[in-house]
Formats: structure tokens, C-alpha cells, sequence
């Protein structure tokens, strides 16, 4: 779940943020991991990620407005309210996981103009389309630091396709279904 435009404000604090999900049984540090999108990576907090656990991540600024796990990332990126890219990469500089979105995801014309998050629907399809991406229904304008209004573990039935890839620097191999 992520938060790029918000404003007008629904019922979340009026700040940009990230949620991540651990989906393994593994325990992560998330000390020194970078959070970036097109243009800015900034760096996160210590923090220990539990297996099934959720945390945002946003601005050092920004930690207090927020109840529940939250963990502040140095220069946390503004993120496009129409369309960006969003990266995470481990302590050693591996992608964990990475998203390019666009406002369409929403799905809702009322809600992409801002205040609500984009939930990711099945936590189980990593590094997914817009057809797992909806705007929150959460009367609030998202669920951070919970689990998304719009949560589902159904399976993702479209068949597999490549539509694009390209090189990125000298060992990452981009494939975008």
C-alpha cells in the first residue's frame, strides 16, 4: 500500500508513505535498505520486520503522525501523484521488489485525485500489475500499518505474456508482463 497524493485529506495524515508487508517466515533488519522511486532513494530506519508484519515507511518528519509500526527513511521520496516508479532494495542492493503505477490504478476517478491510497490486492503476487492494484475502500482513505480493505489471496488466473523487457545496468534483466 503507498500513499502518493494526499491531498485533499479523507482521514490520514496530509503525508506521502509507504507500507511493506513481510509475506515470509524470515525476521528483516530493514536498517540501511533504500526505499527510492524515478529519481530519489532514501534510507530506512532500524527496524525489525516480523514474519506477517506490516510497517510504514515514511518521512523522519512524519513517524509521529502515524499509530502502529512506522519507521522514519531518511530523504523519503516524493512520490508522483500520476505516475512513478517505486523501488526497494536490500542493505546489499538487491531488489526485493519494484512497481511502476500510474493514476489508472485507481480505478475510481473520484479517488485518484487524491487522499486515498493504492492497495495491493493479493500480497502473494510480487512485483504485480495495475490488475492487482485498487484504490483502499477504507472509509479513512487507506489502511496503513493493517491489512488493505481490498485484501484477497485469489489466485491470479491470467495467463503468463511478456509484453516488454530491457537491460538495466550491467546484471538486472527488467520483464514487464
Amino acid at each position: 500500500e503507498f500513499m502518493a497524493d494526499p491531498t485533499p485529506v479523507v482521514g490520514l495524515p496530509e503525508v506521502e508513505f509507504i507500507e511493506l508487508f513481510n509475506r515470509s517466515t524470515k525476521v528483516f533488519n530493514l536498517r540501511g535498505w533504500k526505499i527510492g522511486d524515478n529519481s530519489t532513494y532514501g534510507t530506512i530506519g532500524d527496524f525489525w520486520l516480523m514474519p506477517n508484519e506490516y510497517v510504514v515507511l515514511t518521512a523522519n518528519a512524519n513517524v509521529s503522525v502515524f499509530i502502529g509500526n512506522v519507521v522514519g527513511v531518511t530523504s523519503f521520496p516524493s512520490l508522483g501523484n500520476a505516475t512513478d516508479e517505486i523501488r526497494l532494495l536490500s542493505f546489499e542492493g538487491q531488489m526485493v521488489d519494484q512497481l511502476s503505477y500510474t493514476d489508472a490504478w485507481y480505478k475510481d476517478e473520484t479517488k485518484k485525485n487524491g487522499g486515498w491510497t493504492l492497495e495491493r490486492i493479493n500480497v502473494d503476487l510480487v512485483c504485480s500489475s495495475e490488475q492487482n492494484w485498487r484504490a483502499s475502500t477504507n472509509i479513512d482513505g487507506g489502511t496503513p500499518a493493517m491489512q488493505n480493505s481490498i485484501f484477497s489471496l485469489d489466485p491470479d488466473l491470467r495467463p503468463v505474456g511478456i509484453q516488454q523487457f530491457y537491460l538495466e545496468g550491467d546484471s538486472l534483466f527488467i520483464i514487464l508482463d
